[in-house]
């Protein structure tokens, strides 16, 4: 199951960071603002009560970007569609507050996750140096979104055959 992420998710969100990232990790005050904000949305996706991983996508009001921030899969989870399911809703997320492009930064070393972007049509279009704590530049990568469908509510009404 993926839901939104909750206040009282935060201390399995910061062991998740442990174990998947060893810099660059998001501190208890970062996730408690990103989710009491209104600019971002976090997925999670629980199976027994365990958080398996989590996306994060950011967005500036005014603009059609959304930025994914954040996107992690417990180690005895992956290669079980997690992330997959994940990024399709973050897809999904973003083309329904009309984001027309999805940006991201990762590691140029970070095999695994740059055939997952490529995978999902993601293109290299830009350098950030000295992006990670460790001096490492990042990879800007970005993805065009068709545009969201307007969703009509209600009965559809059918045409009356002359």
């Amino acid at each position: 199951m993926i839901r939104g992420a909750r206040i009282g998710d935060i201390d399995d969100l910061l062991d998740l960071e442990a174990q998947c990232f060893s810099s660059d990790r998001l501190t208890r005050r970062s996730f408690r603002h990103l989710l009491r904000e209104g600019h971002s949305t976090t997925f999670v996706a629980v199976s027994r009560r365990v958080i398996q991983g989590y996306a994060m996508l950011l967005f500036r009001k005014g603009t059609k970007v959304g930025r994914l921030y954040s996107i992690a899969v417990d180690p005895r989870h992956r290669g079980q569609g997690v992330a997959r399911r994940l990024m399709h809703l973050v897809e999904r997320e973003a083309r329904a507050r009309d984001c027309r492009r999805l940006v991201l930064e990762v590691r140029p070393g970070n095999r695994p996750a740059r055939r997952f972007y490529d995978e999902f049509g993601f293109r290299h279009f830009a350098r950030k140096r000295g992006f990670y704590e460790d001096g490492v530049h990042a990879l800007r990568l970005d993805k065009q979104l068709a545009p969201g469908r307007a969703r009509k509510r209600g009965r559809l009404r059918r045409r009356r055959s002359p």
